[in-house]
């Protein structure tokens, strides 16, 4: 739907051009002044009296301009407030300039008249700036020092979050709050309210704008905050209008937000991710949010040198998982294990993320060792003397992911347990007692676990 006519608004947005003619004049005649006085070319002072007068004339043209531009509500707010009346200033002492040179009115306020104008066009300039472009305009590509002097301090990359904690930042406060903040605000903000839509805090943004609600829970499509930045650049309903549009990973995140019901509070953890989205957020934000394995996550203080020394004393290899990690990969080398080289291992309980002990003699009765080991992930127990009795421990351990039964003396009980551990991949059950037909009841509950029974079976 085109706009409808409006003189005042049609006029009043001649203010931006309007404006940079008696900053020209007046800063002429400042020079021309300044001169004069300094080359003793009295012509140049001659000139500055008619620039004065343009000036002051169209200084005041622009002023009336801008009431008409204010007119519809669009700006409002302390800028605005300064900006009008420093604008009117620079209208008065412009005047007062061309009246003291013309000696209508005492010369004497003429230099300390010219000095309050430079003053008044600086701050009326900035003040201008930060309703057409936003308070962030003039100091974006400052250097990080000077940004921090005026109040613009914080991370050099707006986009770079640093935390250990991905998955437990707010979508939008962190993610698209500083989006909107960087490609929509300069025009949706309290000073300057186009469409009567603020977009600076949640609940402004809830408000909507003249046209009423700019989001609608679950639907992108549905949502005018979402549909005018997938618009066509020659769209006149693109948003933003000017400066850089949104990227596309920035759309990428508005959509999932909307899409996952736009709620203000809710975490990455909260919402669905696709691989799209995972990408979108490590390409641009430098997150990592893949779901990790158990073995990424584990969080356990360095081992001592001391320690590691004890279990190899007691009969163990210990390797690290990378050179520095705090995490052991644990071979037994004997044949025949004892208790007191098991109570060793307790003393790295937690440690401990791989665990062999195949063919090392162990029995039913060290099993209570071995799931002291809370953090075990891959657990080699091949070849030993085992039974049904001596498995059932094994549901204690809540991250196993691996386990080798090969050459023990189960059956398909020992299934039923091992199929209580919800994060178990992979059993290897060569040479038990393990029947297909327990393998393919099992499948029915667990079709997510890789079991080998020493030959190619598929299910069905």
């Amino acid at each position: 739907m085109k706009p409808e006519f409006d003189w005042m608004l049609f006029i009043g947005r001649f203010h931006s051009l309007l404006v940079h003619l008696p900053l020209g004049f007046l800063l002429l005649a400042t020079l021309m002044e300044v001169f004069s006085v300094r080359l003793k070319k009295d012509y140049l002072s001659s000139a500055a009296a008619f620039a004065w007068f343009v000036g002051a004339i169209s200084a005041i043209l622009s002023v009336a301009v801008g009431f008409l531009l204010i007119s519809d509500g669009s700006y409002s707010g302390v800028n605005l407030t300064w900006h009008k009346w420093m604008g009117i200033s620079v209208a008065i002492l412009s005047a007062l300039c061309w009246l003291s040179k013309q000696q209508i009115i005492t010369r004497k306020i003429y230099f300390p008249s010219i000095s309050l104008l430079m003053l008044s066009i600086l701050l009326t300039g900035h003040l201008g700036g930060n309703l057409t472009h936003g308070e962030q305009y003039l100091f974006e590509y400052a250097p990080q020092a000077l940004k921090s002097i005026v109040g613009q301090g914080g991370n050099i990359s707006q986009n770079k979050i640093i935390t250990d904690q991905p998955d437990s930042l707010r979508v939008f406060h962190h993610l698209v709050q500083p989006i909107l903040d960087q490609k929509c605000v300069n025009c949706h903000n309290v000073d300057k309210k186009k469409g009567d839509l603020v977009l600076t805090t949640a609940k402004q943004i809830e408000q909507g704008g003249d046209g009423g609600a700019v989001l609608k829970s679950g639907s992108p499509s549905a949502s005018e905050l979402f549909r005018r930045v997938i618009l066509s650049a020659d769209d006149p309903k693109f948003m933003p209008p000017s400066g850089d549009a949104l990227t596309y990973d920035e759309i990428q995140i508005l959509k999932w937000w909307i899409a996952g019901g736009a709620n203000f509070d809710q975490t990455i953890r909260d919402l669905e991710k696709d691989e799209e989205i995972v990408f979108a957020l490590s390409r641009s934000w430098d997150l990592d949010v893949r779901k990790k394995p158990f073995i990424e996550l584990v969080k356990v203080s360095q081992v001592e040198d001391v320690d590691l020394q004890v279990l190899r004393e007691a009969g163990f290899k210990v390797n690290r998982l990378t050179a520095n990690s705090p995490l052991l990969d644990v071979s037994y080398i004997g044949k025949s294990i004892s208790s007191e080289a098991l109570e060793a291992l307790i003393i790295l309980r937690g440690h401990v993320v791989f665990l062999d002990l195949s063919d090392s003699g162990l029995g039913n009765e060290h099993l209570s060792f071995v799931v002291k080991c809370e953090n075990l992930v891959k657990l080699k127990l091949n070849g030993n003397h085992l039974t049904n009795q001596g498995i059932s421990q094994l549901g204690e351990l809540e991250h196993l992911e691996s386990v080798n039964l090969y050459g023990n003396d189960i059956d398909g009980e020992s299934l039923d347990i091992l199929a209580q551990i919800p994060s178990l991949k992979n059993l290897y059950l060569w040479q038990t007692k393990v029947t297909q037909a327990d393998i393919e009841s099992l499948m029915k509950s667990r079709s997510d676990l890789d079991i080998d029974l020493g030959f190619s079976f598929t299910p069905g």
